[in-house]
């Protein structure tokens, strides 16, 4: 049986282990007519997720998308087939993985600041970040 039914369930698990450690997390994050995942804020530092129950290669190409924005970027995968998938591509692209277990986050390839970082996209990004602040909207509280 498969650790995850539904990506939803994972994006759950997710988000409270990151609230948990003291991120501020935001779901479904719009940029530039995409949606980030999962959204992580910490000492002014923006941290894109894009989960995936099975589609990593989709996954690694939307994360990709995110590093004019963020200023990291990683995959989230059931740890099974994050222990499966190749490393090196996501070290190629400078994206992380991250192992998701049921109650536990396993960083399998650490992300790299991204050197494509825009600041006019990440100041939109920010602006909605702030929106979501002051409307509770898609904020992740435990």
């Amino acid at each position: 049986m498969p650790l995850f039914c539904r990506e939803k369930d994972m994006v759950d698990v997710f988000c409270r282990i990151l609230v948990g450690q003291g991120y501020e997390v935001f779901r479904e994050v719009a940029y530039y007519g995409r949606r980030i995942d999962v959204l992580a804020v910490f000492e002014d530092q923006f941290w894109a997720y894009e989960a995936k129950l099975t589609q990593w290669p989709r996954a690694l190409d939307q994360a990709h998308w995110h590093v004019t924005a963020v200023d990291y970027s990683s995959v989230v995968l059931p740890l099974p087939l994050a222990k499966r998938v190749e490393h090196q591509i996501f070290r190629t692209y400078q994206i992380g993985l991250v192992g998701l277990s049921e109650d536990t986050w396993f960083p399998l390839v650490e992300p790299v600041t991204s050197p494509l970082n825009w600041p006019p996209a990440k100041e939109q990004l920010a602006r909605t970040v702030q929106s979501f602040r002051n409307t509770r909207n898609s904020l992740c509280i435990l």
